[in-house]
């Protein structure tokens, strides 16, 4: 049976143009090598292909009970499972787990081969301790992680609260100095400006001098617009490079970025910032208010929680040290000699281990070392 499987085996193999086959058996599961779902694969391959004439072909595996094929096929199918996670493109999932290269010590062997049944628990055991003190590690790193996001958050909430305030009165303000759709008025370098197209051309020039000058101004106040404080701002492009910014001032800064090339059309910019530009940004303030306040109480519930899995990493952590020292797993042999069988052994051979304390060439060696035979005159050469 075996012979004839292996003769099968390297036919298919090396036939270069594969007839139509009806069916595959697969005698074995991949072993004593590197235990992967493809090598199964691949013997499928062999019939499932492109070009096999056989709208339906048979597909058989064959395990054996008690023998090595289980634990064999129970490596395959979790990394089947970890492939498969991945592949299917399942977002909801937040971990995927491979398991490394499971080597048998001759223990598990004895007991695998006498088809003992806590072998196969022993190995479910490993996998879900490894997995739970994987989860318990995180856990305890999220605790930590926790008090720097309850410390950020509670000052972020602080910032943004501060801010929503100045916003709310800044919109106010706006209000108070609304000026009549046919007047504009703007102060740009100490000189007032009535036109727009004419402020434009001003504005521009202040932000192509500003762009210009490479001394690391960021913020450069120019005049003043609506009662609010106007300025020139260095901004950064998505893509790098650097931007000008327009920016208007009076509780917190907004700002909108200017066209280096324009004139009406960067008075329109600004004209629409003080307008609704405020309103917006206030918006996405308390937006972000709810986030802040919403981040900090869920981490405040989760500080001091215990991890969820601790009763089941337990309960599993005490079953495997349970069937490792029923099944001895990980220890070696020792062989420990009875006393008594050693003194009865120097009984029989007083001998052996007895000193000789009436030989003088005995002592003489033990003293500078020399050998009793070294003062022994020796035969010349050729006498026997």
């Amino acid at each position: 049976m075996k012979l004839s499987y292996v003769l099968k085996r390297k036919r298919i193999g090396s036939i270069t143009t594969l007839y139509p086959f009806y069916y595959v058996n697969i005698l074995d599961c991949p072993a004593f090598r590197k235990t992967r779902s493809t090598d199964l694969e691949q013997r499928i391959g062999r019939i499932v292909r492109q070009g096999n004439e056989n709208s339906e072909v048979g597909i058989f595996n064959y395990v054996t009970k008690d023998t090595f094929d289980a634990y064999m096929m129970n490596i395959i199918v979790t990394k089947q499972k970890f492939i498969s996670q991945l592949m299917s493109g399942d977002t909801s999932a937040r971990s995927c787990e491979d398991v490394d290269e499971m080597v048998l010590n001759y223990t598990e062997m004895q007991a695998l081969a006498t088809g003992d049944p806590r072998i196969k628990e022993k190995i479910e055991l490993d996998t879900d301790v490894a997995r739970l003190k994987m989860l318990e590690s995180e856990h305890y790193n999220e605790q930590y992680r926790l008090d720097d996001t309850i410390k950020n958050a509670e000052i972020g909430i602080k910032n943004t609260e501060h801010n929503i305030t100045a916003a709310r009165e800044d919109v106010e303000f706006a209000k108070a100095h609304t000026l009549p759709e046919d007047e504009f008025r703007i102060e740009i370098k100490g000189k007032l400006y009535t036109e727009r197209k004419a402020a434009g051309e001003a504005l521009r020039k202040e932000a192509t001098a500003f762009l210009a000058n490479s001394n690391g101004t960021i913020h450069l106040p120019i005049g003043t617009f609506r009662g609010f404080e106007l300025a020139i701002e260095r901004g950064h492009a998505t893509f790098g490079g650097q931007t000008v910014e327009v920016a208007v001032r009076h509780g917190i800064t907004y700002s909108a970025t200017l066209d280096i090339t324009g004139d009406i059309g960067n008075v329109t910019r600004l004209e629409n910032l003080v307008n609704d530009g405020i309103g917006k940004k206030l918006t996405k303030m308390e937006e972000s208010l709810k986030t802040l306040q919403g981040d900090l109480k869920a981490a405040l519930e989760s500080r001091g929680k215990p991890f969820e899995h601790a009763e089941e990493l337990e309960t599993k952590t005490k079953r495997l040290n349970q069937l490792n020292l029923e099944l001895e797993v990980g220890k070696t042999d020792e062989v420990i000699m009875n006393d008594s069988e050693d003194e009865n052994e120097n009984r029989d051979n007083p001998e052996q281990d007895a000193p000789e304390h009436n030989n003088p060439e005995h002592d003489n060696s033990e003293h500078d070392g020399s050998s009793p035979d070294r003062d022994k005159p020796k035969p010349p050469h050729g006498r026997r």
